[in-house]
């Protein structure tokens, strides 16, 4: 998908065109913030330009105006800016990206993101990028599930590394005696150092030996 717009030098050419792109614009508009996931415009220089109510909530803020023209690089986490920016960078290269990172809203909020990246053409210069479009979808829960579910394996490897260990030392040191035992029994039921004076002592030596 290929997506196009205006460039800002752009002036509709009578009332008809204005009234015509105010409706195009408001019905987007409404559309972009009935959606669930965070929209927003990103400028070359990683400012924040436009943005949806639900990416507005998603960084604890509640008009654009309050964010608008700042850079979007203060709610990334420290860790995650460079492979943002190159998110981002690529975007105005022509391509479509994806990449994943936490944020940090301004009220402190943590959010893991999972944000695809496209270019926007302008309709007039098909090889002119204006701005990029950036889509992101909080991820939070599925991603400490998984990490959940990883520590989980972790624990149950290390639980039967344990169990293995046990049962080889349990081993072994069962095995010591009961040779000692078994060793005897046979001994005894050879009667190699004379007869067995009780019989009862015989058969306790038969169930040892079988």
């Amino acid at each position: 998908q290929r997506y196009t717009i205006k460039d800002k030098d752009w002036s509709p050419k009578d009332e008809k065109d204005i009234l015509y792109y105010r409706n195009v614009a408001a019905r987007l508009e409404a559309i972009v913030d009935s959606q669930l996931d965070c929209v927003k415009i990103v400028t070359r220089d990683y400012k924040l330009m436009e943005m949806n109510v639900t990416g507005l909530k998603m960084i604890d803020v509640e008009h654009i105006d309050e964010i608008r023209g700042s850079s979007i690089l203060g709610i990334v986490d420290p860790e995650y800016q460079e492979a943002y920016k190159k998110s981002i960078d690529d975007a105005y290269e022509g391509k479509n990206t994806n990449v994943e990172f936490t944020i940090t809203g301004l009220k402190g909020s943590k959010r893991r993101m999972s944000q695809h990246t496209a270019p926007i053409y302008d309709s007039e210069d098909p090889n002119k990028i204006i701005e990029t479009v950036a889509v992101s979808r909080d991820i939070t829960e599925q991603y400490d599930t998984m990490v959940a579910l990883g520590d989980a394996k972790k624990m149950a490897e290390q639980a039967s590394k344990v169990k293995s260990n046990f049962l080889a030392t349990m081993s072994h040191e069962f095995r010591t005696p009961l040779n000692a035992i078994i060793g005897f029994s046979e001994i005894i039921k050879a009667e190699s150092f004379g007869k067995i004076g009780n019989v009862k002592y015989a058969e306790y030596m038969e169930d040892i030996y079988n």
